[in-house]
């Protein structure tokens, strides 16, 4: 996800960008720029101090005291001066940051001398070649005693050949109101503009898990920056190509340490473009894996992203063989639950064709046969896997293994996987980022054991004569709640009461802009041996602030068979304020004795997104056997 944009505005100049205007000199689009087209600018002698001045149209000095700029400027013709223009708002000042020969030159035009030029600083180029296209870097300071410039000047390489700083303490001085470009001689060709209000020498990445490997692609599908991550932040250095590119798309790979998949594969919009400045931030979910004691089943959790231009990835399961076998995966279409809106891919590594969903649709149900050799592993992989934000999809497969040959030759076994694909948020948003408000000051009453439980006249001893499932009914090694928060709503609080049933307070805060979270609480048991009817009762109630901001919200309770990965039972229910107890029949012959079931507890909530929403919910639950 982008969460900071520097730029207020750039451009690539592959063609004339929409909001300019000039003083003088005539503009053009040629060949051979950076990369694609360039804009090139001739001067004739129209504009202030009798050079030519080509820039932004839009008023920067009543927002903005201190900018970074930065252009691409190419060494040829050496006899002209070309670079920037910083204009006053009356359009007759100027400040000039621009290349002559080898030379780096700030200079002023009626501010220190009425109606003349002013030379501020200089700084000779530790090496140049005309034929090199160069990265100037400014940083403006306006005070209120001077305007302070430190300039940056760096080859193709990124290499710094120059530095200089300078300061206007006239009384003429101005904070710049026009910033663009300027020729004075002949003409410049120039490339790669960005007005920032932070350093776009770097783009900062947070929220990482070292050992990631990030590759950065232009629009032409050049691998332009290639990092490993060997800490939470990094901060990419990006002198050689500002705005990458042409200025459009471009592509993000992050690959897990061993490089051999990619987790994530983010394409930038053709609206938008890769810039220096900017800050990304991945968000990162645990894939939770749940393997039958015999490891010959299992139910694999994982979050995806919702946008077709974040592609993600992951090892599901590996297949290790104990002798020869082939392997090939099947979709059980009729016992899975598919979201209209999901894409996905599922294969086994090196196999050549895919299980492949289409906004909901199966277009190929089955991979092709691998052969797995004893005592090797291959990983099932999902990919290229996105979907509608808060929406859910549970996928029922097969692995199928036979010993003699593909094509069920000799010998076959199958082994249920069920993979369940939830989608809390998007994986990388394009949108300009708004400001983080304050949390609310609402306060919550704290939370107690007491008020989760009921007092002595609570549900708990209203219900039907029964008797608990408590933990020596079950499987003692499986009997335990694994909690899977969500990106802002976290399960702070967990009590596992009895093997099936507990408490829960799940909290948290969803920032403006933020649509929706989901999270969730799920356990593998094993089912006892059950003489009467279950009951499953349920005591919630929910808080939101501020009232008003909550769109929507959903508590769904799943069982699900682990031998075949079908949805035994299920029921949905909307929270209200205040608690309500929910009771359901759930027929004892559901729960095959000695089977193992997973219990999913979810919770899905969406906000109007215009403010912070705070939201809390209070949850207890238990399973009951009734006495018949």
């Amino acid at each position: 996800m982008r969460t900071y944009r520097g730029a207020v505005t750039y451009t690539d100049f592959e063609s004339l960008p929409s909001g300019w205007a000039s003083r003088g000199g005539t503009t053009s689009i040629v060949s051979g720029g950076h990369k694609g087209n360039a804009l090139q600018y001739s001067d004739n002698g129209g504009g202030i101090g009798g050079a030519s001045q080509y820039y932004y149209n839009t008023r920067l000095d009543t927002t903005y005291t201190s900018l970074w700029v930065t252009l691409k400027v190419y060494g040829s013709p050496t006899t002209t001066y070309k670079g920037l223009a910083l204009i006053n708002s009356g359009t007759n000042r100027l400040y000039e940051i621009s290349i002559y020969n080898n030379v780096i030159y700030v200079r002023s035009y009626n501010v220190e001398r009425a109606g003349g030029w002013s030379q501020l600083g200089s700084a000779a180029f530790s090496s140049f070649n005309s034929g090199y296209w160069y990265t100037i870097v400014l940083n403006y300071v306006a005070t209120t005693t001077a305007v302070n410039f430190y300039v940056w000047v760096y080859d193709p390489n990124g290499n710094q050949v120059a530095y200089l700083t300078a300061s206007s303490t006239s009384a003429r001085r101005f904070t710049p109101a026009y910033i663009g470009l300027e020729v004075d001689g002949n003409y410049g060709r120039f490339d790669d503009f960005i007005i920032s209000t932070r350093d776009p020498r770097t783009v900062t990445f947070t929220n990482l898990r070292s050992g990631l490997i990030f590759n950065i692609y232009d629009n032409l599908g050049t691998l332009t920056y290639s990092f490993t991550a060997t800490s939470s932040t990094y901060s990419l250095s990006v002198t050689p190509d500002v705005v990458l590119g042409t200025g459009s798309d471009g592509n993000i790979r992050i690959a897990y340490p061993d490089g051999s998949l990619l987790c994530l594969n983010a394409s930038i919009p053709t609206s938008d473009a890769f810039l220096g400045g900017d800050n990304y931030s991945l968000n990162t979910h645990t894939l939770s894996t749940s393997i039958g004691p015999t490891g010959t089943n299992a139910v694999v959790t994982a979050y995806v992203s919702s946008s077709s231009n974040a592609l993600t990835s992951f090892y599901a399961v590996d297949l290790t063989a104990t002798q020869n076998y082939y392997l090939m995966l099947e979709l059980d279409v009729g016992s899975s639950t598919i979201d209209s809106s999901l894409n996905a891919e599922i294969y086994v590594e090196g196999n050549s064709q895919k299980i492949t969903i289409v906004n909901g649709a199966p277009t190929s149900t089955s991979t092709d046969w691998v052969f797995l050799p004893s005592s090797s592993t291959k990983h099932v992989v999902v990919g290229s896997a996105y979907a509608s934000s808060g929406s859910t999809s549970t996928l029922v497969l097969k692995v199928i293994g036979c010993v003699g040959g593909p094509n069920y030759v000799g010998a076959c076994v199958i082994y249920p996987l069920t993979i369940q694909l939830i989608d809390p948020d998007p994986t990388l948003s394009y949108a300009e980022p708004q400001p983080a408000t304050n949390p609310s000051e609402t306060s919550y009453e704290p939370y107690s054991e007491s008020e989760a439980l009921g007092d002595e006249s609570g549900y708990l001893d209203e219900v039907v004569p029964a008797q608990l499932l408590l933990n020596y009914d079950f499987n003692e090694s499986l009997s335990h709640w694994e909690v899977v928060s969500g990106t802002y709503l976290k399960w702070v609080s967990s009590t596992d009461l009895q093997a099936l049933g507990g408490v829960a307070l799940l909290n948290g805060t969803l920032p403006k802009g933020v649509g929706g979270d989901v999270a969730l609480i799920q356990q593998v048991f094993t089912a006892p041996r059950i003489a009467g009817d279950l009951k499953l009762e349920v005591r919630c109630r929910y808080e939101a602030q501020p009232e008003g901001q909550l769109s929507s919200q959903s508590l769904t309770i799943s069982i699900i068979d682990l031998s075949n990965g079908s949805i035994v039972w299920s029921a949905s229910l909307t929270p209200s304020s205040s608690y309500d107890v929910y009771s359901y029949a759930i027929p004892s012959d559901l729960l095959e004795f000695s089977n193992e079931y997973l219990a999913v507890i979810q919770v899905n909530i969406s906000s109007k997104g215009n403010t912070d929403l705070d939201y809390r919910l209070y949850l207890d639950y238990v399973l009951l056997e009734v006495s018949v």
